[in-house]
């Protein structure tokens, strides 16, 4: 199953995402729900490093994909991050809402700029999540190639 937590800050704005897993819905290459994930989330990585140039904090290894708008972000950036980030969020919706026991899907407040840990929503078509971020997975890239998660 992929899991998906969607990370939003205190206003309700889309601050970051973790995705992990694989959906197990096919053999490796012809899953279509990890491709749509997949390709829903590094698209929204790539348009905020290459259209934004916003300061991200990303780590990837095969079966994660993690990724935050980095705190020294301009107020706009911050605020064209929402329109590409709100809309990988609306393709996840509609995946999870056709796949839900391949994908879950669910939203975190975290309490400060530690990373993906706080309090989780159940979002529809997901479950709850909740995990703390170490040190060995900070990581920085600003263009890079994505693999799939």
């Amino acid at each position: 199953m992929v899991s998906v937590t969607i990370l939003r800050d205190e206003e309700g704005g889309v601050a970051g995402f973790e995705a992990t897993g694989h959906a197990g819905f096919a053999e490796r290459g012809g899953d279509i729900v990890c491709a749509g994930v997949s390709a829903l989330t590094q698209t929204a990585v790539l348009g905020l490093a290459r259209r934004l140039g916003a300061p991200l904090e990303v780590v990837q290894r095969p079966g994660l994909l993690r990724c935050r708008v980095g705190g020294d972000a301009s107020r706009e950036v911050r605020k064209r991050a929402q329109d590409i980030l709100e809309t990988m969020v609306l393709g996840l919706r509609e995946i999870a809402a056709r796949y839900p026991e391949r994908l879950r899907l669910a939203e975190a407040v975290p309490p400060s700029d530690e990373g993906p840990s706080g309090d989780t929503r159940q979002t529809r078509g997901g479950g709850r999540k909740r995990e703390k971020k170490t040190e060995k997975d900070k990581g920085v890239i600003q263009h890079g190639r994505l693999e799939g998660v």
